[in-house]
């Protein structure tokens, strides 16, 4: 397919997780065409190497104790810092969780605010809330 030139901006989407290769279906789909064709750079990011443990930790336990486990911010800020640092420009940064409303399609009008966006997908049960850092 040929595309007239300065008609479709390129766009570039960062995923962050902790299971890269759940995505690689995505090279096989219309999301591969794009990215064959040079209208989408997709970077599937594996924060668990921003860890700085032995054991590669990503998650502890909540402070005062309870059950479950938290994500840790520290590799999730670091990963996020490396994407920012490849690309500085303005991004729309989405936090995928299993509590929040179905990402299915967004209106046009939001996709067209910037073509640079950042996915966190966690795989905790229920909202991470990060404070202190902005």
């Amino acid at each position: 397919m040929t595309y007239q030139k300065g008609w479709i901006q390129k766009m570039q989407i960062d995923v962050l997780t902790l299971f890269p290769e759940m995505f690689a279906p995505l090279t096989q789909s219309l999301i591969g065409k794009a990215v064959e064709d040079g209208l989408l750079d997709l970077n599937l990011i594996n924060f668990r190497q921003y860890t700085h443990d032995k054991h590669q930790h990503v998650d502890d336990t909540p402070y005062g104790g309870g059950a479950g486990m938290l994500l840790k911010p520290d590799p999730l800020f670091e990963a996020m810092d490396a994407v920012n640092a490849q690309d500085s420009g303005p991004k729309r940064v989405i936090l995928l969780d299993p509590a929040g409303k179905q990402f299915n399609q967004l209106p046009p009008m939001i996709w067209h605010m910037s073509n640079t966006w950042s996915l966190f997908v966690g795989i905790m049960k229920g909202t991470m809330s990060v404070s202190g850092r902005s």
